[in-house]
């Protein structure tokens, strides 16, 4: 079995295709005389030197330097620390503290959270909190000198942070350089909390002047021009104070994107697609041939106050039914007039109220019009009434990401056990934590998002494998296909990145969304070694 690329929406890219000496850089740092001396890719660790990248051996520095699972800590300097010879100790149980080999330091504030990055100081710490969406600036008796961002709430708006990645203290101006990551902007920001230089707009993403995507690390020189790791762009980009590129390391196909994270479309008829661009909060109906927007549900001022909705899905009584992820709460809306129609955001549970959290996914049953919503932030699966009655659950899961209906049961992609769970009518229930691979070998899940019936087995989106499994089982033995996707030469980006959603057109095509691409592809399927022995659609 394989996919062929057919086309996309998302992407605008050049006109001439680039190749890039950078894949996807992270981290960088600088040296006293502004050089680069060394730069986190994702083809590994190099040093610029006479207009070319050389290779280095990388260092134990931390999350972003290494993706080690450990926080990347600097100096005053932001020269960072190798962990196992500069730093000793790090413990953050109700205070941080750190122990290098040649100073202890000791802060009296609870980070609540494991940091990104740690600037330390003698009398004070810069603390890079991307899971609460904050920078912070602390004293060592744990005062706040200088805070940006709103605690756990993620947005584009003046005073918030998205998945802030990189933050570093400059000293000569009081100032902290963030880099924030999913709005694609670089801010520095003053003692008094206030955005006093940007490079970026706020959730528009692309690579053309004033313009970035997913920026990791920026760092200020000496002359005034900030570095940017342009991570999804391929490329350092050097901004002066002006806002004016004044030199780029590697290069993108990339101009700019028409979407941004989306993560679920539906087919609506034979041309139009429902899609849920999640990080923009906005749903809308495009034509899948025209890639035309032709009705919007949810724009751009975000009239219906969602927040990251992960799905949308039409049903029979021309509703559109949103599972709104971090506002906790499945919405219905009247296709017509886009007005809320009702909102559930908790059950009953033998007598219980059960709180709706994270809802991901949503099918209906097309023989009973149940809905069958995965609650990742509940770890179950469970099946409603239009009312919110509850009819059934699925329990002892772990960040499940989807469920479907197949002729036999439910299969879910519980995501963060890496695993496939399969809850049969009949009673049984089968996990599926590994598998053999075509060439006989053993071969696993790495977080799993999506499952989709197909044929006599199961099209499984392995998101952090960044491939998509045929499964199917023979003898009683689960076997798995990788299913190869032919990209065309050119500029069109030729792999995927953390997918998330596949579904079927009219036409037996596949449509996924490649999501951190940014983009949603429509791939042709060649299948005609697959024997049609029966089917699992119900």
């Amino acid at each position: 079995m394989k996919l062929i690329y057919k086309d996309e929406y998302g992407p605008l890219y050049s006109e001439k295709s680039k190749n890039s000496i950078l894949k996807e850089p992270t981290y960088f740092e600088v040296d006293s005389k502004d050089n680069l001396n060394r730069i986190v890719d994702k083809k590994g660790h190099y040093t610029y030197q006479n207009n070319k990248l050389h290779k280095i051996k990388p260092k134990n520095i931390g999350a972003s330097g290494s993706n080690s699972g450990y926080p990347l800590i600097m100096d005053k300097k932001g020269h960072s620390l190798e962990y196992g010879r500069d730093l000793l100790e790090v413990s953050m149980r109700n205070k941080l503290y750190i122990r290098t080999t040649e100073k202890e330091y000791c802060y009296e504030y609870d980070t609540e959270v494991e940091p990104d990055t740690i600037q330390i100081f003698d009398d004070k710490v810069l603390l890079n909190l991307k899971l609460r969406q904050m920078v912070v600036l602390v004293s060592t008796s744990g005062k706040v000198l200088n805070s940006f961002g709103l605690d756990r709430y993620r947005g584009e708006g003046q005073k918030q942070l998205n998945v802030p990645m990189f933050s570093v203290y400059i000293e000569d101006r009081n100032s902290i350089l963030i880099s924030d990551a999913i709005n694609s902007r670089v801010i520095e920001v003053d003692e008094n909390g206030n955005i006093i230089w940007k490079y970026g707009k706020d959730g528009l993403l692309g690579s053309d002047q004033g313009l970035l995507w997913k920026p990791t690390c920026a760092r200020r020189l000496s002359n005034g021009h900030t570095i940017i790791a342009d991570s999804k762009n391929n490329r350092l980009v050097t901004i002066d104070q002006d806002k004016n590129i004044v030199n780029e390391i590697g290069q993108t196909n990339v101009s700019k994107l028409f979407l941004t994270y989306p993560r679920s479309v539906q087919m609506l008829d034979k041309y139009n697609w429902l899609v849920t661009n999640t990080h923009k909060n906005s749903i809308f109906i495009m034509n899948q041939n025209q890639k035309k927007i032709i009705k919007p549900i949810n724009d751009s001022y975000n009239k219906l106050n969602l927040f990251w909705p992960r799905c949308s899905i039409k049903n029979s009584d021309d509703e559109i039914i949103i599972a709104d992820g971090k506002n906790n709460r499945i919405m219905f809306i009247d296709d017509k007039t886009l007005q809320i129609k009702k909102v559930i955001d908790y059950y009953y549970e033998q007598g219980n109220r059960m709180t709706i959290i994270d809802p991901h996914d949503i099918k209906i049953n097309p023989k009973t019009n149940l809905l069958l919503i995965t609650l990742s932030g509940n770890n179950r699966v469970i099946e409603m009434t239009s009312d919110g009655e509850l009819i059934e659950s699925y329990d002892n899961l772990n960040d499940p990401h989807s469920a479907y209906y197949f002729s036999n049961g439910i299969i879910i992609a519980n995501t963060e056990d890496n695993n496939i769970v399969i809850y049969y009518f009949s009673g049984k229930k089968e996990i599926i934590n590994n598998f053999k691979s075509t060439n006989s070998c053993c071969d696993a899940f790495k977080r799993p998002r999506y499952a989709l019936p197909y044929k006599n087995g199961f099209l499984i989106l392995d998101t952090d494998n960044q491939r998509i499994i045929f499964l199917k089982k023979e003898n009683n033995e689960w076997i798995g296909e990788n299913v190869p996707i032919y990209f065309p030469d050119g500029p069109i980006m030729n792999y995927l990145c953390f997918p998330r959603c596949i579904t079927f057109n009219n036409d037996n095509e596949l449509i996924l969304t490649d999501t951190e691409n940014c983009r949603i592809l429509r791939l042709v399927i060649d299948d005609t070694l697959i024997k049609e022995e029966h089917s699992n659609e119900i």
